[in-house]
């Protein structure tokens, strides 16, 4: 039940987003991060429901927090692109 809630927030996204970034996503597949990555199955779910490709990253258990780690020592970057954004 928890699986196929988080299978419909991901069609529920897909829905939202725009046609040419639903289209790479088919085209490129989902990569899955984290911990959560590595349920069972949950990939196969994934690609089931959803019709396209799910890849589990090589590193999901550490990759969130590398990617923090990579951000925070870009931050005055990233707070720049958020001003202009807004």
């Amino acid at each position: 039940e928890l699986a196929m809630r988080l299978v419909d927030g991901i069609k529920e996204s897909l829905a939202k987003i725009s046609p040419e970034l639903v289209g790479d996503i088919y085209t490129n597949g989902i990569l899955l991060t984290g911990g959560g990555a590595l349920i069972e199955g949950l990939d196969k779910l994934i690609e089931q429901e959803i019709k396209t490709k799910c890849y589990i990253s090589e590193n999901a258990e550490t990759c969130v927090a590398e990617g923090t780690g990579k951000s925070l020592g870009l931050i005055e970057h990233l707070q720049e692109g958020f001003r202009k954004a807004l």
